[in-house]
C-alpha cells in the first residue's frame, strides 16, 4: 500500500470518528459544521496560531468552537506520522513555539485534515442545530 494513500486513510478515518463524536455531543451541529468550513480560510488569512487562539478563546463560551479545537489537538497528539505535540503543555502553546519549518508543516497538515472533516461534516451533521 502506498504510504501517502495510507496517511490519507488515517486522516479520513480520524475525521469520520471525530465527526461522529461531535454529532453525539451537546454542541449545535450546524455551528460545528460552519466552524470547520470557515477554518481553512481563517488559517490562510490570519495564520494557524492566530486561528487556533481565536478558536480556543471562543471555546470558553462555545462548545462548538471547543470541539473543533479539540479535534485538531487530538490529531496532533495521536500516534500518526504527524504526531508533533506532547501532553506536557497545551496545544496552542506548543504551536507558537514551533520552528518555522515545523509550523509550515503543521499548517499544511491542518488544512488537509480540515478537508476531510468538512466532507464528513457535510454528510453527517445537521443543517439546523
Amino acid at each position: 500500500m502506498n504510504t501517502l494513500h495510507s496517511i490519507d486513510q488515517l486522516r479520513a478515518s480520524f475525521s469520520y470518528d471525530a465527526i461522529q463524536i461531535a454529532k453525539e455531543s451537546s454542541a449545535k451541529q450546524s455551528e460545528v459544521k460552519s466552524y470547520i468550513k470557515k477554518m481553512p480560510l481563517l488559517i490562510k488569512t490570519n495564520g494557524l496560531a492566530q486561528t487556533l487562539a481565536f478558536y480556543r478563546a471562543k471555546g470558553t463560551g462555545s462548545k462548538s468552537y471547543q470541539i473543533v479545537y479539540d479535534i485538531l489537538s487530538t490529531w496532533f497528539r495521536a500516534e500518526t506520522p504527524f504526531k508533533m505535540m506532547t501532553t506536557d503543555e497545551g496545544f496552542l502553546e506548543q504551536v507558537i513555539r514551533l520552528e518555522t519549518r515545523q509550523y509550515m508543516m503543521l499548517t499544511d497538515e491542518t488544512i488537509l485534515l480540515l478537508n476531510w472533516l468538512r466532507r464528513f461534516a457535510d454528510i453527517e451533521l445537521k443543517k439546523e442545530g
